[in-house]
């Protein structure tokens, strides 16, 4: 067995949260600009809103084989 296969697969665990790529227009710079007013970073803004967002639509998940719209 070649040394690459004895290690473990998936990202190692490093106890920092990974990092996400989005792609974002103009309203970035405007919710960038509001949270530093408030105090708070984007990525403390980004973490509460999709918390909330989570929350909110708990158990509203739709069944991956099943269509989003009745036709």
């Amino acid at each position: 067995m070649e040394e690459q296969d004895k290690r473990p697969r998936g990202r190692p665990r490093t106890g920092v949260t990974p990092k996400r790529n989005i792609r974002v227009g103009p309203v970035w710079d405007e919710a960038a600009a509001i949270a530093a007013a408030h105090g708070e970073s984007m990525t403390e803004l980004v973490t509460r809103l999709l918390q909330n967002y989570a929350r909110r639509h708990r158990g509203s998940v739709i069944d991956s084989e099943s269509p989003a719209v009745d036709i």
